[in-house]
């Protein structure tokens, strides 16, 4: 199971303040650590995971991802 504590505590991030750089990395972080998918991947720009995660334009975490449907997470 992911140390979800430990990976947030690591994040390069205040608190109060996320940046857009920050929420790229939160990103990155939850895909390769929940689903296993690389952030070399997100680079290479190969992967099915990450070309569909930039169709439906998630470029982060807090700012894209979490604020997907039901139905979004579906049609990916």
């Amino acid at each position: 199971m992911a140390d979800i504590h430990g990976l947030v505590a690591g994040l390069a991030i205040c608190p109060n303040v996320v940046t857009p750089a920050a929420d790229i990395q939160m990103l990155e972080c939850v895909i390769a650590n929940l689903v296993g998918v690389p952030s070399a991947a997100r680079r290479v720009v190969n992967n099915p995971l990450w070309i569909a995660l930039g169709e439906m334009g998630v470029q982060g975490f807090l700012g894209d991802l979490i604020t997907l449907t039901e139905e979004d997470i579906m049609n990916l």
